[in-house]
């Protein structure tokens, strides 16, 4: 088998990182909804900007390194000074979905539950290699060596491997997806590991988010 190497994303990654998210996601983990017109060239945009402008918003991805191939993408928030009220940030955002996408409720619905969203994302062909531990293992130590704990919101295949890199439930929720026209139901759990920091530390209100 390959050997699988992580690395930041480049701006000539971003292309490919997008459409890994779409694969496994959709356009949001709830429910995986179909993307909405312009979805995936905003996501894009995005992207090319956090890489530019924004050193607290860490993207890294795992590649293949005998085909080059990428095979897994993760995104997260460092906060050395604690998470912003980031509810707020995005409904100007949600109010114009309802001119272009059909599951603009539950979108909103997500924004209401969600303090971030952020992404873990392996190509189906390459799971159960370890690409995605080894985002998680990147993640974390980076946030140990911060001395932050760390904070996520993930789906049920998610907990189970966010579970085994120390992350323990804090609390749970169940979306109907029948509410929103949809079928099935998708429960989501909020997660967080503490760090490993020198006994005596206060630890900072601060970490990382990620879903998957």
């Amino acid at each position: 088998m390959s050997q699988l190497l992580v690395r930041p994303v480049e701006h000539s990654d971003v292309a490919r990182c997008i459409d890994i998210r779409i694969e496994c996601l959709g356009s949001l983990v709830i429910g995986k909804l179909p993307l909405f017109r312009g979805y995936r060239e905003e996501q894009k945009a995005s992207l090319h900007h956090d890489i530019d402008h924004k050193p607290h918003v860490h993207n890294w991805l795992v590649v293949d390194v005998k085909s080059g191939e990428i095979v897994a993408y993760a995104n997260w928030v460092m906060y050395q000074g604690g998470r912003s009220n980031v509810k707020e940030a995005g409904k100007p955002a949600i109010k114009t979905l309802k001119i272009v996408d059909e599951h603009w409720r539950l979108r909103q619905a997500a924004h209401d539950y969600f303090q971030i969203l952020s992404k873990l994302a392996t190509t189906a062909n390459h799971r159960r290699r370890g690409a995605a531990s080894l985002l998680i293992q990147h993640c974390l130590k980076g946030a140990d060596a911060s001395e932050l704990p760390c904070y996520l919101e993930g789906s049920e295949e998610g907990k189970r491997l966010y579970e085994k890199h120390g992350f323990k439930e804090v609390s749970a929720k169940e979306f109907d997806l029948a509410e929103y026209g949809l079928h099935g139901v998708c429960k989501l759990t909020e997660m967080v590991r503490e760090s490993t920091k020198p006994v005596g530390m206060e630890t900072t209100r601060a970490g990382f988010t990620a879903s998957s």
